[in-house]
């Protein structure tokens, strides 16, 4: 029997049988048992059995006159961790297996120190925690997980995920398909997921996962660690505000089609131009590939561009006659007029400044600021030339319609000069190779 009493010192305790070795195991003290298989009440291996029935976990050292390899084997696979045969060590030899032997025993211990501090932290945690192997069979469930999820471990350990924790269909499901499949391949790509997650009542929530792939000794992904919060009130939240925001902004639109409507009221020459410049605008916008909320906001600023004409006497707007220099310089404010209406509505699209830039030119030659180039914002500019076109192709107060094939002929001679090149284009493949009508 040997004792670590200080650091490099031990103390030896000779116990010629095995009964009185197993008596002082039971008073304590002891950190280390030298063993012979070789005792008056006992033989052999079964010597090392009755030992470790006793105590498991004390540190063995077979030292035995016994030179059988097949016996050596059969005490390594019992538990020992060294096997020494007397007269073939010295005592440095065996000092450094008691050594080995100490410092095993300090390392397992440490080991179940903090394997036991990780299991306190795992279960007093407020996160569900899963550990599931690569087909997705769940290994370990902490316990607010089976608190939370509904349930006790046993029923949902050994389960597929699938079915357990996710739905059989839906996103989810792919979801984490796709993790079993791919993560060890881009453990990146699904670091962070969110699933909709099954309770035992039946109840449908929503989990946010932090994902984190355990490899083997071979540097392999054997199993995933997971851990989730619950996010089902901000999922739902969420939900609730995309239901607002849509309603808000059927709202806007409704409203932008009132206003759209109130300028034809005072129009009525030129019903409709504002919804066909709208339909126009929007077709070029998508043609040249600009976003949705971008699209968006050209769709809107189409359908009230002209209206500032609320503002321009009626006899002036139906006019069956060419305007004089001085209604067309009041015709001319309509695009300040619109400006001044829209500029204090917080819209999420430059709508004030379509209306205030829609009468621009890439030359400078416009108005109301003279703006060239750059200096023109890209809707302004794509409004330009749909109501260019429009107003050619229609009926005005004071001249028959010119026709599509006029106003087709008109932006491309002035391409670049008045107008964007990129926005001519654009409208010239809607009508030449698309079909584009105004309906």
């Amino acid at each position: 029997m040997v004792a670590e009493v200080g650091a490099g010192t031990i103390q030896l305790q000779c116990c010629e049988r095995l009964s009185a070795g197993l008596r002082s195991l039971d008073a304590g003290e002891i950190d280390l048992v030298l063993l012979d298989l070789s005792l008056p009440d006992s033989q052999g291996v079964d010597t090392l059995s009755r030992l470790r029935a006793r105590s498991p976990e004390m540190p063995v050292v077979v030292l035995t006159a016994l030179d059988d390899a097949a016996l050596a084997v059969a005490a390594i696979g019992q538990g020992s961790q060294d096997y020494l045969v007397k007269g073939q060590v010295d005592s440095t030899l065996l000092l450094r297996a008691i050594r080995y032997a100490f410092e095993r025993k300090r390392a397992e211990r440490d080991l179940h120190a903090s394997d036991e501090k990780y299991r306190h932290l795992v279960e007093s945690a407020n996160s569900i925690i899963v550990r599931m192997d690569l087909t997705g069979r769940i290994l370990f469930v902490n316990e607010f997980a089976h608190r939370f999820l509904g349930g006790d471990g046993a029923s949902l350990l050994d389960r597929n995920v699938v079915g357990t924790l996710v739905p059989h269909e839906g996103t989810s499901c792919q979801q984490v398909h796709a993790m079993l499949e791919g993560i060890e391949r881009n453990p990146e790509r699904f670091a962070s997921t969110e699933t909709e997650t099954l309770r035992r009542d039946g109840e449908r929530v929503w989990i946010a996962w932090t994902n984190k792939p355990i490899r083997d000794a071979q540097g392999r992904v054997a199993e995933i660690l997971c851990i989730g919060n619950d996010v089902t009130e901000r999922k739902r939240a969420g939900y609730a505000l995309e239901q607002t925001l849509g309603k808000l902004q059927s709202a806007m639109q409704e409203i932008i089609h009132a206003m759209a409507r109130t300028v034809e009221m005072r129009d009525p020459y030129t019903a409709g131009h504002e919804q066909r410049v709208a339909k126009l605008a929007t077709a070029i916008a998508k043609e040249m590939g600009l976003p949705p909320e971008r699209i968006m906001g050209i769709q809107m600023g189409a359908l009230i561009h002209d209206l500032g004409k609320i503002s321009i006497p009626a006899e002036i707007l139906s006019k069956p006659a060419r305007l004089t220099e001085i209604e067309f310089s009041m015709i001319k404010t309509h695009c300040e007029a619109a400006y001044n209406i829209l500029k204090a509505i917080d819209f999420p699209f430059p709508v004030a400044q379509i209306a205030l830039q829609h009468h621009e030119r890439m030359d400078g030659s416009g108005y109301p600021g003279g703006l060239a180039g750059d200096a023109i914002i890209l809707e302004a500019r794509i409004l330009a030339v749909a109501d260019v076109v429009e107003a050619m192709s229609s009926h005005r107060p004071y001249r028959p319609a010119l026709g599509v094939d006029k106003a087709l002929e008109e932006i491309s001679r002035h391409r670049r000069i008045l107008y964007e090149p990129d926005v001519v284009d654009a409208c010239l493949r809607l009508f030449k190779e698309k079909g584009f009508t105004f309906g």
